[in-house]
Parts: C-alpha cells; structure tokens; sequence
C-alpha cells in the first residue's frame, strides 16, 4: 500500500504520549449494530431458529451462535422507554412482557421502540412474523429515529416483502444518513443501484468512522485489505483513532482485570508503561517507565497489559515500525467502583 510521506515529520517521532486518567470513561453514542453487509436471509438462517432443548445444547448454541440483533439503532438515547426497548434488543427472545412494553411505548408514538418493534414483526420474535406491519413500523418511525430507515433500505436491497430494488435501497441508505453509510458504501463498492465508486465507498467510510473499530472503519478496513489506500489526511485521522482504541483497549484490560481490583488503594498512585510494537505486524511489548512505588502493583500492571491485541496496523510511514507509545497509569480509590 502506497502511504504519504511528506506530512509526517512531526509524526516520526518515535514516542507517543497516551493520557490515560482514571476518572475519565469512554463513551459511545449512536453506534450501530454492525451487519457490514450481512442479508437479512443470512441473518434469519443464522438467528431464527427452533431453540436448543437441553442447558449443553443452550451452551453450545451460544458459543456457535453468539447472537446479533436485527436492525441498526442509535444508542445514544438515555430516557426509560429507550432503556426499556434497548433490553429488550439484547435478549435472543422476546417474551410477552416484552412485546407488551415495546407495544405499548409503539403505541404512544416512540420512535426507538415503534423501529424495534419492527425488527421483531420482521424476525417473528416474540410475535408472528408480519413483513408489512414491519415496514409500517419502520416508515413509522423514521421521521424521528433515522436509523430506521437502514431497514427500509435493506428490505429494498434483499428483497424483503417487496422486490429488489437497488435504486430505492440507495436513498434509503442516504435517508438514514451515518447509520446507512456502510449499506450505501456496499451497493457503491458493487455497483448496484448507480455507477461503481469503490473509491467514493472508501471515502464516505473514512468521512463517518468516528471509533475504532465501529461499523464504517470495519468496512474502511475491508477495502485497504484489499489493496486500497487512504490519503495524508485519511492517514493522519485512522492513525488518531487507532491510538484512541488503543488506549480504550488499554483502559479495559486494566477495568476488567481481577488482580488488580484486589489491590488496596488508600490513595492516588501514578506509574508509567512503554510500548513497543515488532517490526512486523504485532502485539507490543510493555515495560516499565516509571514504578508506583509499589513492586506488586507494577507487576500486575505489567502483565496485565502485556501483548494488548491491536488486530489492524497503525499506518507508519514507508520503511519505520509503529513509534514507542508512552502512557501514565493512574489507580485509585474508587477506580474499579465501590
């Protein structure tokens, strides 16, 4: 891949500083379920199924089938009747009080809940499956909830109830603006519904990815996999948010680890870790910059946060490794929680 040199200067610098403070929480808004150009058939035949009968066929079924919900939803809402609905989109079935509450929310006009419920009528989840009472709910629901048109979209483009039609599809996908971003980019990269554009598909990718890893830089990442290449400024915004999931990868490992939730913390302790990545592509090594004070804790952090895997590459530039990363560790009392 061919990758800009000129503006880096300030970039070859061999260490990076990562802020990592302990008061600070990631937080993700309007981040939709990733389908990255799953069909709703494949989705039916993956999803919609007899259940298992035994608790090792239920296990079984789990780890071969995690489960995804149908339909792409802004999780950015924060009201009751939204963390209402958004249990009930977790959840592999839906029983009757779902469906009720779900219903009746539907009923009093919100929109989060009349698309979920779509999604339901669309699956046959919890209720018989209704392909028009599902697209009613949909064109319901998208006036206020945008997302919703990314179903419409896709029951255009799969031919759900209603006969393939790529053109519509398209519209929809740009109706439903970022949530449809990688619908639309599919039929770009393919060709369907207008002219081929796989380098317009990559561009709009790269427009709307605002995480690392979140459904457009999913799709981004399919495309330079595939021989594709990003310009200076592309670069300079991919390397920003792979630093930036780095650093959320790094604050999870340390949240999520029971070793150091033991640790008794009467006060604020700082300590400072070093990462070096291999010249090939690879999990850095960690060590140590500056100690805690205390030995123990140095150690657990170390090896915590040994070989933190980093699937896709930073974009260093031709001939140089991913510079040194260098980050402050901050640990305290009530950092884990109470």
């Amino acid at each position: 891949m061919d990758r800009p040199h000129d503006t880096y200067g300030h970039r070859q610098i061999m260490t990076r500083y990562l802020t990592f403070i302990a008061l600070m929480a990631t937080v993700g808004v309007c981040q939709a379920l990733e389908m990255l150009g799953q069909t709703t058939d494949g989705y039916v035949k993956a999803h919609i199924k007899p259940p298992p009968r035994t608790v090792f066929e239920v296990y079984l079924d789990v780890k071969r089938n995690p489960y995804g919900a149908l339909g792409t939803f802004d999780f950015s809402h924060s009201d009751e009747r939204s963390k209402t609905c958004y249990r009930v989109l977790g959840r592999r079935t839906a029983g009757p009080d779902d469906v009720r509450q779900v219903t009746m929310a539907s009923e009093q006009g919100h929109a989060l809940c009349q698309h979920l419920l779509g999604t339901l009528y669309e699956a046959g989840n919890g209720v018989s499956q209704d392909l028009y009472r599902a697209r009613m709910l949909y064109l319901q629901a998208a006036p206020n909830d945008p997302t919703a048109y990314v179903e419409l979209g896709r029951m255009a483009r799969d031919g759900v109830g209603e006969p393939v039609d790529f053109v519509r599809a398209r519209a929809l996908f740009r109706q439903a603006g970022p949530g449809g971003v990688v619908g639309l980019g599919g039929l770009m990269e393919q060709g369907k519904g207008g002219p081929q554009d796989v380098q317009g598909a990559l561009n709009l990718y790269m427009q709307t990815t605002r995480n690392f890893r979140d459904p457009a830089w999913g799709a981004m990442r399919a495309l330079l996999d595939n021989g594709m290449s990003l310009d200076t400024a592309q670069v300079e915004k991919y390397n920003q948010l792979w630093i930036s999931g780095f650093q959320s990868l790094q604050q999870m490992k340390i949240k999520r680890d029971a070793s150091l939730k033991k640790f008794r913390y009467t006060e604020w302790m700082r300590l400072t870790v070093s990462y070096r990545f291999p010249v090939e592509q690879g999990p850095p090594a960690v060590s140590l910059v500056e100690s805690s004070g205390d030995s123990q804790l140095d150690e657990t952090v170390l090896r915590v946060l040994d070989k933190l895997p980093m699937d896709d590459p930073y974009m260093a530039p031709s001939g140089m490794r991913t510079p040194d990363m260098v980050a402050p560790i901050i640990l305290g009392p009530g950092f884990f929680g109470s």
